[in-house]
């Protein structure tokens, strides 16, 4: 599988319920059709109640972010702190395959809290 866990957790990502991890599944990673919908630069990708799906490029690694977090509309301290992050390179393939494991890779993190990593084979 070419995406890979990171060696450390994210930093101050905040922790999930298995409810909050369902959301996510479903209306957050489930919702999108292609890998090329994280290959923009661009807030709220894809949406749910409570969280959404922003990406931009980390021009320093060639890779892009993709960050899931709760919405700025949730009230307290949970209010747009990051939830789970997957790297994904401009190399990764806009197939069923690499939107199968970029899935995967969205739902670890979130359940995890590393930073999943695309790494071409």
């Amino acid at each position: 599988m070419p995406f890979h866990q990171g060696d450390v957790p994210g930093q101050r990502f905040a922790a999930t319920t298995v409810g909050q991890r369902k959301e996510i599944a479903e209306d957050i990673a489930g919702e999108l059709t292609s890998v090329d919908q994280v290959r923009v630069r661009q807030n709220g990708i894809r949406s749910s109640q409570n969280f959404h799906l922003d990406s931009q490029p980390i021009d320093r690694v060639n890779m892009w972010k993709v960050d899931i977090q709760f919405k700025s509309s949730v009230k307290g301290p949970l209010k747009g702190m990051t939830v789970g992050q997957v790297w994904v390179s401009p190399s990764t393939p806009n197939d069923a395959i690499a939107l199968v494991e970029l899935k995967f890779a969205i739902n670890q993190s979130v359940a995890d809290g590393h930073i999943w990593i695309w790494v071409p084979g």
